[in-house]
């Protein structure tokens, strides 16, 4: 037992939150087992302490306000469950997640640990794995989409997001101080190289979930780098998006098809009458559906299903088809807020914008005291799931929710993390 004191543990966690991307998309519950060894690995750090005599001070605030946000998926569950006095264990599968979450954040935090200094490795790293690995993976479930590439276990909408953001991100990551670029030949050809052949997956999974948020963080990214004014520097970045957009458009057939999809879909789609079943279609009567459940019961919510016995009224069948209605019932109303807002009433609003706006305005804050590159990464992970979490849900699944609990709190630790040589971090 002597070699599992806690300065080992710690060694031991930092490697597993800093793996925890590379089998995302390809391993099956890989993100899920290794929340749970990340959790009882910081368990065992913060009973070794106390066995120690280690005390901590007082709780810095931001960790006790972002513990706070994590706890309230959970406690939303709790309140409207006891508005509906009925209580289901399974409802707290997801949220569990961000609960799992609290100790390793506090451990990480009070431990000083930087999880996320190889970052701008291992997402690139994600990226080639995952397309090395497509074709020996078995084809069955979601793999057998007809056009539409992603795993057998991720649907195309969470794959092509995925994606897609590890690609922004690993640009991100480039490291380019005073205009001058301070990463060597290999290292750019290597983050490059992961960065196409990201935006390559997402656009083979025939997924839009999330592009929205691609001329933002080109933006960001601009803004990072330059040291113009703010004006100067979203004008610039704002033209660099464009040019990086209409290049895509114009060399990409499923980008070009896609996108005028949606402009048909949206164009066509009648407000006061039935209209044709499209993908976008459908998305916004299954959000006007939600909407009108909310208005229902906007305390105690519906939980999953207990809204079908008002799935025919008239409000909601006067523009959505019968099929569309049986889809929110089985899958869901394909937007975060939305399908909190029908489980758990406006405490489920308030537990979403919780987990988005609490972290996002500490990056922030973080991004404006001082350059940050984990601030920045944070401010766009964010940016990128909010935007995909309009379309479909990012925190409700399982994986996603872990994922999104495991990322953001290494985010967090290491934008915390107080580091002298920040130039020899990955």
């Amino acid at each position: 037992m002597k070699y599992l004191n806690n300065k080992n543990l710690e060694n031991i966690l930092s490697f597993i939150l800093s793996v925890t991307p590379i089998g995302l998309l390809v391993i099956r519950n890989w993100v899920g087992v290794l929340l749970i060894f990340a959790a009882f690995i910081a368990v065992l750090i913060l009973i070794g302490d106390r066995l120690n005599g280690i005390k901590y001070v007082a709780s810095d605030r931001w960790l006790c306000v972002i513990s706070f946000a994590y706890f309230s998926p959970v406690l939303a569950i709790l309140i409207s469950q006891t508005f509906r006095q009925e209580y289901q264990l399974d409802y707290y599968d997801s949220p569990s997640r961000f609960l799992l979450s609290i100790p390793v954040l506090y451990v990480l935090i009070k431990k000083n640990i930087n999880p996320s200094k190889y970052l701008g490795y291992v997402i690139p790293l994600t990226l080639y794995i995952t397309l090395v690995a497509l074709p020996f993976l078995p084809k069955k479930d979601w793999a057998l989409e007809s056009n539409r590439l992603t795993t057998f276990f991720v649907d195309p909408l969470t794959f092509g997001r995925y994606c897609l953001e590890f690609s922004l991100i690993t640009l991100l990551m480039i490291k380019i101080e005073n205009y001058r670029l301070k990463e060597s030949l290999l290292s750019l050809i290597f983050k490059l190289g992961g960065a196409i052949i990201g935006i390559w997956l997402s656009i083979q999974s025939g997924s839009r979930t999330g592009w929205l948020s691609f001329p933002i963080i080109l933006i960001l990214f601009i803004t990072s780098v330059l040291h113009y004014s703010k004006r100067k520097s979203i004008i610039f970045g704002g033209l660099v998006a464009l040019v990086a957009s209409v290049s895509i458009y114009s060399t990409s057939n499923i980008v070009k098809t896609r996108l005028h999809q949606a402009i048909q879909d949206i164009a066509g789609y009648k407000w006061d009458a039935v209209s044709q079943e499209t993908s976008v279609g459908m998305r916004i009567s299954i959000i006007r559906m939600g909407a009108y459940y909310f208005t229902l019961r906007p305390l105690s919510g519906w939980g999953d299903r207990e809204f079908e016995a008002r799935i025919n009224d008239p409000e909601v069948s006067r523009f959505a088809d019968n099929y569309t209605r049986q889809l929110s019932l089985n899958s869901g109303f394909h937007n975060e807020i939305i399908t909190n807002a029908v489980r758990s009433g406006i405490w489920g609003i308030t537990s979403v914008l919780c987990i988005f706006i609490i972290p996002f305005i500490y990056f922030v804050k973080r991004i404006n005291n001082e350059p940050n590159k984990y601030a920045l990464v944070g401010i766009s992970y964010l940016i990128i799931e909010f935007i995909s979490a309009m379309s479909t849900e990012v925190l409700n699944l399982k994986v996603t929710a872990t994922f999104f609990a495991i990322f953001l709190t290494c985010l967090i630790a290491s934008s915390m993390h107080k580091v002298d040589h920040t130039a020899q971090e990955g």
